[in-house]
Order: structure tokens, then sequence, then C-alpha cells
């Protein structure tokens, strides 16, 4: 017998943007892999944390949403923490 009330796993649809610049680039909402929005300020080392453990389980979307937006500097900050944890 089937169980009821089972939630399935989120599956984001692969076209939509998972980030959405607000306030002139100074914030932004990112949708995590769960599929909860996050209000996070562009220059945090939150939002970058919160890109690179996104990007990790979405398979690269969230840098290809940044290099979409021309947030270079973003993806710099999220090679400079990567390389930084590796050492």
């Amino acid at each position: 017998m089937a169980k009821k009330n089972v939630k399935q796993e989120f599956q984001p649809s692969p076209d939509v943007s998972r980030i959405i610049p607000l306030a002139s680039g100074k914030w932004a909402y990112l949708m995590n892999h769960k599929g909860k929005t996050l209000h996070l300020k562009r220059d945090t080392q939150e939002f970058v944390d919160a890109c690179i453990e996104n990007d990790e389980k979405m398979s690269g979307k969230i840098i290809k949403d940044l290099e979409k937006l021309g947030w270079t500097d973003v993806i710099e900050k999220i090679n400079a923490t990567e390389r930084a944890e590796y050492r």
C-alpha cells in the first residue's frame, strides 16, 4: 500500500533563473536547492557561501546564472573561497 502524505523532493525547473537581482544589484533573491528563497546582500560572504553550496547541489546552475548577470566579482569571491578551503 502506498504511503500517504509523503512529500516529493523539490525538482527545480531547468529553465528558471535561481538568482533574481534587486535594488540595483545590491540585494538578490537566491532560490536554494530545496526551493526556499533566500534574501541576501550580494557583497556578503553569506551570499557567496549560499552560492557555493547551491551550485554544488544544482550542477553548476548558480555559476551560469551569475555569468548571465555579469556578476564576475561574485564568481571571483567564490573561486577565492574555494581555493582557501583547499589549503
